[in-house]
């Protein structure tokens, strides 16, 4: 890809890669080289993590430094994105690992084309019937399979697999968006009322917990 067009969106930010720029609002952002690049490096590697060392390779190619010089950029990163301690809505710790970026990206110029990745976790069973959880899971099912003839070019869905390993999960959102590399999930629950079955379903970002439902 040309430098020059290499733009990414996401959040309330937009990294201008051939102007070695990040906007937050339309607004400069004041970062040092190696802080931009290890943005970047984080950026490329979206939905997936990478490795300390891999990182730190890719930062300084031609140095050889300690982590810590990796881990005060990306304790720089949290404070420019607007992380709190502990909070992990753009980048994600991966315990012996490396890094996870987390933001649902976008290709600046094709906006609302960029893939994304959904996980429908399974139905929340509230009628008070516990034969009705075999209707909960064919819900589930049926959702994943529609949403997954929606876009497939441009919208992952995780298979019914998968997502059945979360049900009746007590893990957060967040983790479970980080664990599947999901940007969104649909929550949803079941309940009888008056003799009829109502469905209700959200939406979710899993970056700043944005829903969406009906």
């Amino acid at each position: 890809m040309n430098a020059d067009a290499e733009n990414y969106e996401f959040g309330e930010f937009r990294l201008e890669v051939g102007k070695r720029l990040l906007l937050r609002r339309g607004e400069p952002v004041s970062l040092t080289p190696k802080v931009f690049e290890t943005l970047l490096q984080l950026v490329r590697h979206r939905g997936k993590v990478i490795a300390k060392d891999d990182l730190m390779r890719a930062v300084w190619p031609d140095t050889v430094v300690e982590e810590n010089n990796l881990n005060q950029n990306i304790s720089a990163l949290r404070r420019v994105l607007g992380e709190s301690r502990g909070e992990h809505r753009y980048i994600a710790t991966i315990p012996g690992k490396g890094y996870h970026f987390l933001a649902s990206m976008e290709t600046a110029g094709r906006r609302g084309c960029a893939e994304v990745t959904v996980a429908v976790l399974p139905f929340h069973n509230l009628s008070g019937d516990a034969e009705r959880e075999y209707l909960a899971d064919g819900l589930a099912e049926d959702v994943i399979a529609t949403l997954g003839q929606v876009d497939p070019e441009h919208i992952r869905v995780i298979g019914r697999t998968t997502m059945m390993a979360y049900k009746q999960t007590k893990k957060t959102l967040a983790e479970i968006g980080r664990e599947l590399g999901a940007e969104y999930v649909v929550e949803s629950s079941m309940r009888s009322e008056a003799g009829l079955v109502r469905i209700r379903s959200n939406l979710i970002r899993v970056t700043d917990r944005y829903r969406r439902g009906r």
